[in-house]
Order: structure tokens, then sequence, then C-alpha cells
């Protein structure tokens, strides 16, 4: 299993020909004081398997920390990938919602994708004092 897209955007959604749309990918936010409040964002992340891993469940978890590996907040869903082709990948698409974010300070935060206990992929956000 692995995870080869992941990001931050304002804004991401599937259509209905189950294309994933993403508008506003950013790996930093400006702010004028701290704590910054986020007020919304979407992860977005693919997941690909193969028919190994098919029909059973699946841990998935996303851990935002600070730049010491203090986490700020973790969530945990599970999932099930149904078997496909013979050789063909399965892929999922994720946009979890993050609504309100709490940064304390200034620095370098991550989210962490991990997939059954075993960590897939990071996405880096920096949070910035705007000059005034």
């Amino acid at each position: 299993m692995k995870v080869p897209l992941a990001l931050l955007a304002d804004y991401a959604n599937k259509s209905s020909e189950g294309k994933l749309n993403i508008m506003g990918a950013f790996s930093i936010i400006w702010t004028q004081s701290f704590p910054v409040i986020h007020p919304a964002m979407s992860l977005v992340f693919r997941i690909e398997a193969g028919n190994v891993e098919a029909e059973r469940d699946h841990e998935v978890e996303i851990r935002l920390v600070d730049e010491e590996g203090k986490p700020l907040f973790s969530l945990k869903a599970t999932f099930v990938f149904k078997q496909g082709a013979p050789g063909e990948a399965q892929q999922m698409d994720q946009i979890v919602w993050i609504n309100n974010a709490v940064f304390p300070r200034e620095g370098r935060y991550a989210f962490h994708i991990l997939i059954d206990n075993r960590e897939d992929a990071a996405v880096s956000l920096r949070v910035v004092k705007r000059p005034s």
C-alpha cells in the first residue's frame, strides 16, 4: 500500500465522474499574530493498494505535529479496498476537511499519514508571521 499523492488545499471535491478536483494547494500560512486559527483547509491524499490488500479492514491515521514532534491532533478511520482486476492497483482518494486548526506559534508543522500503523506520507506546512 502506498500514498502517491498528498497535499493541503483550500478546497477539494470529487466530481460525479470520479475526478479529484483540487483548488488552492499551499504549504505556507501567513499570519499577523499567534496563536492563529486557520478557518478551513483540506488534506487531500490518494491511497493505492494491490489485490493482496483487498477485502480486509485497514486503519488510516492522520496526525498533525509541530516541529518538535508534539501532536496537536489525531484522526483515525477504517477503510476497505474492493477486489480489482488482476495486476491493477486500486485507488482511493481521501479529502479530510480540517476546520479551525490552531497553530500556537510560528514554525514548521506536518500532517503524518499512517496506514496500518506505518507512515506512508507526510505533508509539511510552515506557519509564518507576516512582516509588518
